[in-house]
C-alpha cells in the first residue's frame, strides 16, 4: 500500500507530504504509522546536514481533518486503538518538533483533532483564505491529543486556547493570522509561490547561520536573558569566521563612511 505520509527530499529542502483518503488526509492507524516512519526519515537527514528547511503540506482540499472516526466506530477496543496510535503519532510529532531546522507548513482548507497538531508543530504556517481550524474533540467526548493543548497554549494563550477547545470554536484563516496560529494568509493559488519564495531565501542565509537562529529563538521562551546573550554572542561569533561573512565583509573594504 503507498505511503499516505511520505518523506521526500528536494535538494536542500525534506518535504513532508500528506497524501490521505479523499482529499481530507484522516489520521488512521496507517496514516499515523507513515507519519512517524516519514518523520524519522527527516529528522535523520536534518542531523546529517542533509537538509536546512522542511515543508508540511497536504494533497487534496484538506489539511487533516484529524482522528477517523467512521474507523475507529468498527474497532472493538476504540480505547487500546486510540492509544496505538497516539504512540505512533506524538513520537512523529515530536521529532518534527526536535528538528534543528525551520519546519513551515503549507495550509489549505480544513484543520481539526489532531491535524491541529500537525500544523502547530511547524514555526512558520502559511495559510491559504481556504484554511480553518476547528478542534472537535469536545463535540465527541475527547480530550486533545498531538500536542494540540501544548501548542495552543503557547501561540495563543493558555485562556484562549482552552476557550477554543471547549466551545469547539472555529477559526477561519484571518483569525488564525489574528491570533498567531498562523503567519500569515495568502490566495490559495498564490500558496506554492509564497513559500517557494521563502524557502529560497531561508536557505541563501546558510546552514549554520539558519540552525544557530532557529536554537535561539526557540531557546529564547525558556532562556534568561543573560543566558540569552551568552548565547547569541557564542553564536554570531561563529558565524562571523565563517565564508559568508568574509565576502560579505569585503564588498566594504577599501570604502568609506558614507561611500
Amino acid at each position: 500500500m503507498e505511503a499516505r505520509v511520505d518523506a521526500r527530499f528536494e535538494g536542500r529542502v525534506g518535504v513532508l507530504e500528506l497524501s490521505g483518503r479523499n482529499g481530507t488526509n484522516p489520521m488512521d492507524e496507517g496514516f499515523v504509522r507513515d507519519l512517524d516512519h516519514a518523520a524519522e526519515q527527516i529528522a535523520e537527514a536534518s542531523c546529517a546536514g542533509r537538509v536546512d528547511v522542511v515543508v508540511i503540506r497536504a494533497l487534496g482540499r484538506h489539511f487533516s481533518v484529524g482522528g477517523d472516526l467512521a474507523d475507529l466506530a468498527h474497532v472493538e477496543d476504540p480505547s487500546a486503538a486510540i492509544t496505538r496510535m497516539t504512540g505512533f503519532a506524538h513520537r512523529g510529532i515530536a521529532a518534527l518538533y526536535e528538528l534543528e531546522v525551520p519546519v513551515i507548513t503549507r495550509w489549505q482548507g480544513a484543520a481539526a483533532g489532531g491535524g491541529i497538531g500537525l500544523l502547530l508543530v511547524a514555526d512558520i504556517v502559511i495559510a491559504g483564505r481556504s484554511a480553518s481550524l476547528t478542534p472537535g474533540y469536545g463535540a465527541v467526548g475527547l480530550s486533545p491529543d498531538a500536542g494540540v493543548s501544548w501548542g495552543l497554549s503557547r501561540r495563543i494563550g493558555p485562556g484562549r486556547a482552552l476557550d477554543l477547545l471547549l466551545a469547539n470554536r472555529r477559526l477561519d484563516a484571518e483569525a488564525a493570522v489574528a491570533l498567531g496560529v498562523a503567519t500569515e494568509v495568502v490566495d490559495d493559488a498564490d500558496l506554492d509561490t509564497r513559500i517557494d519564495g521563502l524557502v529560497a531565501r531561508i536557505l541563501d542565509v546558510g546552514s549554520g547561520v539558519i540552525r544557530t537562529t532557529k536554537r535561539l529563538v526557540r531557546d529564547a521562551t525558556s532562556s534568561t536573558l543573560t543566558e540569552q546573550l551568552a548565547d547569541e554572542a557564542e553564536g554570531i561569533a561563529e558565524a562571523a569566521g565563517r565564508r559568508r561573512f568574509r565576502a560579505a565583509l569585503s564588498k566594504y573594504a577599501g570604502g568609506s563612511d558614507g561611500d
